[in-house]
């Protein structure tokens, strides 16, 4: 994963921008917005991201269960 800075305003609604490859970009577009908007905004930086992976399963027979149905 790159670096990526997101501009967000300061208070609610924490509306989120676009992401950003550097801090130049992001803070160039939080001024326009701030200018624009007239609130404060901040400029954070990512620093992670978490992604759902398959999680494996395996299937067990209870004990003494014969799946063809002898006995």
């Amino acid at each position: 994963m790159s670096p990526q800075f997101v501009v967000v305003r300061k208070q609610s609604p924490y509306t989120f921008h676009q992401f950003h490859p550097t801090v130049d970009s992001a803070q160039k577009e939080a001024e326009r917005l701030c200018r624009k908007e007239r609130v404060p905004l901040l400029v954070l930086a990512v620093v992670g991201e978490i992604k759902p992976v398959e999680v494996p399963v395996q299937w067990e027979f209870a004990e003494g269960f014969d799946p063809r149905g002898e006995q």
